[in-house]
């Protein structure tokens, strides 16, 4: 049966419920608009709305419920209005009521701050502060717009998390977040934010991770963010930042993962970055001439690494980044750390493929795809025993394909193709459960899955092979030769009678001599 809303909207009116602490409306077939009535329960503690059919926006009454711990609207497209703002009471000794990702609100006493947590519906307008003090607040991907409150730092000085991701915000970033001293993530990516990154979140010196990937910002990467040593996280990809990178970021030793793809950076690739950031596992920049600093991809990796908050030990920073592997654009998420990769794609890197990228023994995916390196495939790239998607189409590499790739029992993507390779594919082992387009756009291979083949005959789709066409070119010259020094004497002879006589009377008489 379904539930019209209005129906127990006057239900509420005709009797009081001044006692009743728990209504458990979940998983029903509710419709309708959010009744306001509900604000006159007043000794309401627990709000469980969890799938239904409501709709519209969140009545202002609600956030007067002065005893309410929890309120549950996971599964309900319901928004907040402008002047909607969280009033709860702070109660003694609440726990964690509410499921990862549930749209769940709490707040507790000052000694064990809660966390609001509105993440994933059709919220919008403008951005709800609550005006008692918590450490998480999570509002991703709703429909916020307008801009970050400017005084935000001041209103929520003890916020450990704050993530406004994938919303329509615009502006710039307030100075304000920097007086968050205990802020350890700061997710604002995938938004319309511009304007220069604020130097003062170095003042963020417990930062972990910042993110704020496709925006608008501009300017260079300030350098104080070299003060920013707890930092194992930075996106910064997809924005108009330009400039050099600064030295001051080599001092972020326990960085692992550094995202500065789709801007405009120019210069040298720093040096530091392959000596210095040894924990890094993720990087979208050029190749350094000593890769083999970054010790973290030097590793197999065994274990799911998830960032804990504080006391939230269901709350987590869910990192995410594209990566593109095994052809394919994927965004990846809890098994991020898992993943050592190294993406050069789409650039215009040159040079010779860096030989000493087969230390890096954990590495599972690489593409340096759509480049100009040059050089040839070293035969340690088997070493790498965990590679999994080895992507270098679209280059100018050249010389044999290494027979030692057929052990690479873990390899489950292979594009070479567009290359300048030659000689014999090594078809065999790992490299029989390619097909020919991984070695497609090599003039020069030869041999299965290609259908031009190695033995000088030239196939369907072929051509001889150039070493065949030298061969052939020998044999008939010496032909040719042997043929015409017998038949051009002998011309010459029926031409001019009198050579003729004189030849063969001084080889008679040169035969006569001995029986003399």
């Amino acid at each position: 049966m379904r539930i019209l809303l209005p129906t127990v909207q006057n239900y509420y009116k005709e009797r009081s419920w001044p006692k009743i602490e728990v209504l458990n409306l979940a998983a029903n077939s509710i419709y309708g608009m959010f009744p306001s009535s509900v604000g006159n329960m007043t000794s309401l503690v627990n709000l469980d709305l969890f799938f239904n059919d409501i709709e519209g926006g969140i009545p202002s009454p609600i956030g007067y419920l002065c005893n309410l711990k929890s309120l549950n609207m996971f599964g309900i497209s319901t928004w907040l209005h402008a002047n909607w703002v969280l009033r709860f009471q702070r109660g003694e000794g609440s726990g964690v009521l509410g499921l990862l990702k549930c749209n769940y609100i709490r707040s507790t006493t000052k000694s064990t701050q809660g966390y609001v947590d509105l993440s994933s519906n059709l919220f919008g307008e403008a951005i709800p502060l609550p005006v008692v003090e918590i450490e998480l607040l999570e509002l991703s991907n709703n429909q916020f717009s307008g801009t970050i409150p400017t005084n935000i730092g001041q209103v929520l000085p003890d916020l450990i998390f704050f993530s406004l991701s994938h919303n329509h915000i615009t502006g710039e970033i307030p100075a304000s977040i920097g007086d968050m001293l205990l802020l350890q993530v700061l997710d604002l990516s995938s938004n319309n934010l511009t304007g220069e990154i604020p130097p003062n979140l170095q003042y963020c010196s417990y930062m972990k991770v910042l993110d704020l990937d496709s925006n608008n910002f501009y300017g260079t990467i300030p350098s104080s963010f070299g003060q920013l040593s707890q930092l194992q996280s930075l996106h910064l990809s997809n924005n108009r930042l330009s400039g050099e990178l600064p030295p001051s970021l080599q001092s972020l030793t326990t960085l692992k993962t550094l995202d500065l793809g789709n801007n405009h950076f120019f210069g040298n690739i720093p040096l530091w970055i392959g000596e210095k950031l040894s924990s890094l596992k993720i990087l979208r920049l050029s190749l350094p001439p000593n890769i083999t600093g970054f010790k973290a991809m030097l590793r197999v990796q065994n274990a799911i690494e998830y960032r804990f908050f504080g006391k939230y030990r269901g709350v987590y920073y869910e990192e995410s980044l594209i990566v593109t592997t095994k052809g394919q654009t994927q965004r990846y998420t809890e098994a991020l750390s898992l993943v050592t990769s190294i993406d050069l794609s789409g650039n215009h890197f040159h040079g010779d493929f860096p030989e000493a990228i087969t230390k890096l023994r954990g590495l599972v995916v690489l593409n340096t795809s759509r480049n100009h390196f040059s050089g040839h495939i070293p035969s340690a790239i088997a070493e790498l025993h965990e590679l999994s998607s080895f992507d270098i189409s679209s280059n100018e590499i050249s010389g044999v394909i290494p027979s030692s790739m057929s052990s690479m029992s873990y390899l489950s993507y292979l594009n070479l193709s567009n290359n300048n390779f030659s000689g014999k594919i090594p078809f065999e082992g790992q490299m029989t459960t390619f097909d020919a387009s991984a070695f497609s756009g090599n003039l020069r291979l030869c041999g299965p899955p290609l259908s031009t083949k190695c033995d000088g005959t030239a196939s369907d789709k072929g051509g001889t092979t150039e070493v065949d066409f030298t061969d052939n070119w020998f044999y008939l010259s010496m032909g040719l030769g042997f043929v015409l020094g017998l038949l051009v004497p002998l011309a010459i002879f029926a031409i001019k009678r009198p050579w003729s006589d004189a030849y063969f009377g001084f080889m008679d008489k040169i035969l006569e001599k001995p029986l003399h």
